[in-house]
């Protein structure tokens, strides 16, 4: 096997899976709901806005809970 077949078999061998995959994906997508009947995407959907906002509220709690116990703390003392 020279060179040249090496790396049409290795380039038709890619070309090939590549259309397997696709064809795979096309299959199982035809037998999913459409993303606006489906529940789980749209609970997906208002888990990850509500998420988002809890983990941003909760960061700015953190920062300011930080911030006031930094106001309010003893001097250090330097020996």
């Amino acid at each position: 096997m020279d060179n040249r077949t090496f790396w049409l078999g290795l380039l038709g061998g890619m070309m090939a899976g590549a259309l397997v995959i696709a064809a795979g994906y096309f299959a199982i997508k035809a037998y999913l709901p459409p993303e606006n009947d489906d529940p789980l995407f749209k609970a997906k959907l208002g888990f990850l806005s509500s998420g988002t906002g809890l983990l941003r509220a909760e960061a700015e709690a953190q920062i300011f809970f930080l911030d006031r116990e930094r106001e309010h703390a003893p001097p250090l003392l330097m020996s």
